[in-house]
């Protein structure tokens, strides 16, 4: 299981996200000609933390995760990142077969404009961190 695994799962349970965006989160990119408003995850980096840790660490894995939201306007764009990093916040348990330790907040920003969309863009990260069963 990965971590963009884990975050599409979580982020497909969340009502709060699904009623703004219906169906519209994707890993990695937003497909073209996809109206709006939508939120990608994409992997920003991962590290096997039994690498640096001690042995009760064995198998924990942690993974920065991005979080763009699209919008028409950037309330709408803000309101949709909110309620994604919301939906996956301090979230732990079993996922998809694994154990989800935890899911911190790991920053925010930048937003902007997308001039290619055409859309405002609201960013930010979270760490995903979890164990494989």
């Amino acid at each position: 299981m990965s971590a963009e695994a884990i975050t599409h799962a979580v982020l497909g349970q969340a009502a709060g996200l699904t009623a703004l965006v219906g169906p519209r989160v994707f890993p990695e990119m937003l497909p073209d000609n996809q109206p709006a408003p939508a939120l990608v995850h994409s992997l920003i980096s991962s590290i096997d933390v039994g690498v640096i840790g001690a042995d009760d660490y064995a198998g924990t894995q942690r993974a920065r995760i991005a979080l763009d939201a699209y919008a028409e306007d950037l309330a709408a764009a803000k309101a949709v990142f909110l309620e994604g990093r919301k939906a996956l916040l301090f979230q732990r348990g079993a996922v998809a077969g694994v154990e989800l330790v935890a899911v911190t907040p790991a920053g925010e920003g930048p937003n902007g404009w997308d001039p290619d969309r055409r859309l405002f863009v609201c960013s930010g990260q979270v760490f995903v961190i979890w164990r494989e069963n």
